[in-house]
C-alpha cells in the first residue's frame, strides 16, 4: 500500500509528436519543459532516473544487407 504522506508520483503531459521528437532524439524532454511543450505534475524528482533508463538507439547502421 502506497504511503499517502509520500510525494504523488509525476505525471509527464505532453503531445504525441513532442514526445515521438524526444524519444528519436530530434529534441528533449527538458528542452521540451522549458519551452512549455511538457509539464510535470507531481513529484518530478524521480523523472532524471526514469528518463536515464531508457535505451538509446543507434540509427546509423544498415538495416538491410547483402
Amino acid at each position: 500500500m502506497r504511503n499517502p504522506k509520500a510525494p504523488k508520483p509525476a505525471t509527464v503531459t505532453t503531445t504525441r509528436s513532442q514526445f515521438l521528437d524526444a524519444i528519436a532524439q530530434v529534441t528533449t524532454f527538458a528542452d521540451e519543459l522549458k519551452a512549455g511543450g511538457a509539464k510535470i505534475a507531481g513529484d518530478a524528482s524521480a523523472l532524471p532516473k526514469v528518463f536515464a533508463n531508457l535505451d538509446s538507439f543507434s540509427t546509423g547502421f544498415p538495416v538491410v544487407e547483402p
